[in-house]
């Protein structure tokens, strides 16, 4: 129960040392970012990665002008681990009724045994409205010798200071690892509120899963998803 307690306790600290680095002027020519999510357990397209344990996911980014470079990380809480270490590079595109990016990856895997380093090619894309459509396409160029994709959708409902936001995603894959087909979806509701001039965003969601072509039935265990997630206003 300490360490519970104590988690979201260190992710308002850090914030808050962010924050006096978000307050700088936004005219200097790199701009600096950060995002921190703390979570029941790492669930990645519907798979567990965490043996339902807890896990800290920090992300610390750079950027000039559409370029920009981000570090992501997993630590396992129950091992108290960092197990895999994401580096992206990305250019970002906004239209008047779209948005999007594409990149590539790094991905590293330490402390996880039998898994190798890969890479990845990234396309995104967003449409504007009430509603936003999504699409992301990750081509492992390395290890994983496949694609997958995540279709998503999401809206907010403001209230007063603060927003509702529900979100709905798909998860496919094409012969990612040597498996084709659903492997789940999720939906989700969320609160996003701005408080001490750091954005909060408890959220909860529900793993669904079903077999389709190589997905095993059992392989992706259904449940629920809690985690917090702190990030500038």
């Amino acid at each position: 129960m300490r360490r519970l307690i104590a988690v979201p306790l260190a992710l308002f600290l850090f914030a808050g040392n962010a924050r006096a680095q978000d307050s700088e002027p936004e005219g200097r020519p790199v701009q600096f970012g950060w995002e921190t999510t703390y979570a029941s357990w790492y669930s990645f397209q519907g798979y567990d990665y965490s043996n339902r344990r807890p896990v800290l996911q920090p992300e610390l980014s750079a950027s000039v002008k559409n370029a920009s470079i981000s570090v992501w990380g997993n630590i396992d809480q129950a091992r108290q681990e960092m197990n895999e270490v994401d580096v992206t590079l990305q250019w970002d595109w906004e239209g008047s009724r779209s948005s999007g990016s594409l990149g590539y990856a790094s991905l590293q895997y330490p402390h996880r045994e039998g898994w190798e380093p890969s890479q990845e090619i990234i396309g995104e894309i967003a449409l504007q409205g009430p509603l936003q459509p999504s699409a992301s396409l990750h081509w492992d160029v390395d290890k994983g010798q496949g694609r997958y994709v995540e279709l998503g959708i999401e809206g907010d409902l403001p209230a007063s200071s603060s927003s509702i936001v529900l979100a709905a995603k798909l998860y496919v894959q094409d012969h990612y690892y040597g498996t084709t087909g659903i492997t789940a979806a999720e939906a989700r509701v969320g609160f996003k509120h701005v408080w001490g001039g750091v954005a909060w965003e408890p959220y909860v969601a529900r793993i669904l899963s079903w077999k389709s072509g190589d997905v095993a039935a059992g392989e992706v265990v259904p449940g629920w998803l809690f985690s917090l997630t702190l990030s500038p206003p």
